[in-house]
Formats: structure tokens, sequence, C-alpha cells
């Protein structure tokens, strides 16, 4: 755990946030419940968080690190992030933005969605025809790189470095807010 939280430091200290945050996420998962290595974890994983202007997983991870016994000899710097996060958090609040530019949205159909099917688009249809047989037809002219459906896929495996970037349970990958299903809120498929 030690090892993986110095190793973020010094992705931090280079800027380098998708790679400091693996691997404060990698320390969080070998620090022992409740010990004071996963309340540093936990605040060092806020200190990007604040960086990528994420103010709610930054909030978040301070309570996180409060909750999981953050030394107090260190509590003053703790709060000090917590109310410049507050400050930026208000300030953006304010800030009207365009729900077109939210990095979840990145996928979208191409075309109106079905009433009854909404995750593909109203232009494809079930059918069978003499020289194709039964298949799932448009009643449109497609482009290469058209959304048809958005749908969550029927298997999902995480190996490597990804099992640092998603919930091991859910597979969601929380913004790289690595966090087990449980203290998230969240009830896991497979437990």
């Amino acid at each position: 755990s030690e090892q993986y939280r110095i190793e973020g430091n010094e992705f931090y200290r280079k800027s380098d946030m998708l790679n400091a945050l693996i691997s404060f996420n990698k320390s969080l998962c070998f620090s022992p419940t409740g010990s004071e290595k996963l309340s540093l974890a936990f605040a060092n994983r806020s200190a990007v968080f604040l960086d990528l202007k994420r103010y709610e997983e930054c909030l978040q991870n301070i309570r996180w690190a409060r909750e999981y016994n953050y030394p107090q000899d260190r509590l003053e710097k703790l709060l000090e992030r917590e109310e410049k996060c507050k400050k930026l958090k208000e300030q953006d609040d304010k800030i009207e933005k365009d729900p077109e530019e939210d990095p979840k949205n990145f996928f979208k159909l191409s075309y109106p969605a079905n009433e009854k099917i909404p995750w593909i688009v109203d232009c494809l249809e079930m059918k069978k025809t003499k020289k194709f047989g039964r298949g799932i037809y448009t009643t449109r002219n497609l482009n290469a790189g058209d959304i048809l459906s958005i749908e969550e896929p029927a298997i999902k495996y995480i190996e490597g470095n990804f099992r640092y970037k998603h919930c091991f349970n859910c597979f969601d990958s929380c913004m790289m807010n690595l966090l087990p299903c449980s203290l998230n809120g969240k009830t896991s498929r497979f437990s």
C-alpha cells in the first residue's frame, strides 16, 4: 500500500494524473481496512480530483479519509483542501454548462430512438427476406460510424491495470474513484 501511495505521489508531482489515480487506487486495494494507510490514499486521491476539477469526487475522498482515521497532525492540510474545493465547486456550479459537453454523453444514437426499444435507433426493424432470411434491417441509408445501438455488454472482464480503474463488482469506472460497491452505496450483482 505504502509503495503504491509513494508511486502515486511521484506521478502527481509530474502532473500525470491518470497514473497517479491508478497508483492511489492500488494503494487503496492493498490497504488494511480502517488503517491510516487507507485514509492517506483517500486523501492523496482527493488532491488529484481537485486538480482535475472533479469536486464531488474530491469532497467524497476527503470524507472517506476522515472516516478512516486520517492522522490528526495532517488534518489541517486536508481541511484547507476541502475549503478550497467547496469554493471552486460553488464557482463552477454558477457557470451554466452545455449538456453536450458532458464527457459521459460521448456516445449518442445517430438517429431518433425507437419508441418501444429506446437503446436502438428507430430505423432498425426485424424482418425476414427470401434472399437473406431473418435479421435486422434498416429503413434508411446509414453512414459508416453511425451509432445504431447503445447497451451494456453481456460479458465484462477486467485484467491488468484496468482492475484499478473500474469497480471489480459492477465494472463502473466511477471516473477512477475506485471503491467497492458496498461503500459506494451500490449493490453488487455478484454478492
